[in-house]
């Protein structure tokens, strides 16, 4: 399990994953943040393929854009000694818009957008990273 300075839960994992979704998210709790943020694109460009239709082409927008308007700036943003708060607080919208997208799928949970705990799994994953982000503008005000 990764740890860190930051307060997490033992799991992000929620229980009640298909077994697709088990090995879709194989080793999330070990991983860094970064290497959890990349996984997460994997999943989205897997889901963006030629011929995949779970998606319609309004879906398929918005998980274009969360790759590189979130993912890959969350990604290039932890890795930075000292963040542009203005950046960060950005990619917090982002996430939490995320997040309402999760719990929006949670009350119809099915085969092409993912069960409960799918969508429980990555509002655990994006609570951590926005906690993450926050404590980095912190620490920007501090220095």
């Amino acid at each position: 399990m990764y740890y860190s300075l930051w307060l997490k839960l033992e799991s992000f994992i929620a229980p009640g994953l298909n077994e697709k979704e088990k090995a879709d998210l194989a080793g999330l709790d070990e991983m860094s943040p970064d290497q959890q943020a990349k996984l997460d694109i994997k999943l989205h460009m897997s889901a963006l393929k030629p011929g995949e239709d779970r998606f319609d082409s309004g879906d398929q927008q918005m998980l274009a854009s969360d790759i590189t308007e979130t993912k890959q700036k969350f990604i290039r943003l932890i890795k930075q000694r000292n963040p542009d708060p203005n950046e960060v607080s950005e990619v917090i919208q982002l996430l939490r818009r995320d997040i309402q997208s999760h719990v929006d799928h949670m009350d119809n949970p099915n085969e092409e957008y993912g069960t409960k705990a799918w969508h429980e799994t990555w509002i655990n994953v994006y609570e951590d990273w926005i906690n993450r982000l926050s404590s980095l503008i912190v620490a920007s005000r501090g220095s």
